[in-house]
């Protein structure tokens, strides 16, 4: 049922940023053709991903709009290599630095299934098996040695569960570029040529 009325969620948001001062729940549902108790529920799912914040004055839950910085604005500011997956292990989000070093376009990544892209070609057996073990709620870090367009690059891999915004679950994939041979999160190597 919650699915269903998805739909409505944009409406939170217009609501709240039109109301900067911010709203009760009961206000809002006043404001949308929803009783108190489902703008409660979205609400709540809206604070939890993110989207919306909450201060409490007394009795009264106050809802504002969420003051956040683009996930993709965010990753690019980065300087390590980063692409992001859902559950399904598409990818999501993928950083201009990590495109950049790969010779990659992002529309040769985005919303493409990883094992379905060229940059597979550089993921080694250990590495795609801990972005599988991240997507399944497992943290885990190793390093890898990998050889671009001719080039031997040093990284420090880490694989961290997500959470989207929509409540699917996915995994960051975290490439740190490092020349010292021996780091802390040494638990594999393996060269792989792209």
């Amino acid at each position: 049922m919650l699915k269903e009325k998805e739909r409505g969620l944009p409406h939170f948001i217009e609501i709240l940023r039109e109301n900067p001062r911010g709203l009760t729940i009961e206000e809002i549902s006043k404001l949308l053709p929803l009783n108190r108790n489902a703008t409660s529920k979205y609400l709540n799912r809206m604070l939890i991903s993110g989207q919306v914040e909450m201060k409490t004055f007394g009795p009264a839950k106050v809802f504002f709009i969420s003051k956040r910085v683009p996930i993709s604005d965010l990753l690019n500011l980065c300087s390590d290599l980063i692409i992001v997956l859902d559950q399904k292990l598409f990818v999501r989000y993928v950083n201009d630095r990590l495109l950049d070093l790969f010779l990659l376009h992002r529309s040769d990544l985005i919303v493409h299934q990883i094992d379905q892209t060229d940059f597979s070609a550089w993921l080694s057996p250990v590495l795609r098996q801990k972005i599988s073990d991240g997507e399944n709620g497992e943290e885990s870090a190793l390093e890898e040695t990998i050889i671009i367009h001719g080039r031997s690059f040093h990284f420090f891999a880490k694989c961290v569960p997500v959470v989207f915004e929509d409540g699917e679950r996915g995994v960051s994939v975290i490439l740190r570029e490092d020349t010292v041979s021996d780091g802390p999160f040494q638990t594999g190597r393996r060269s792989v040529h792209g």
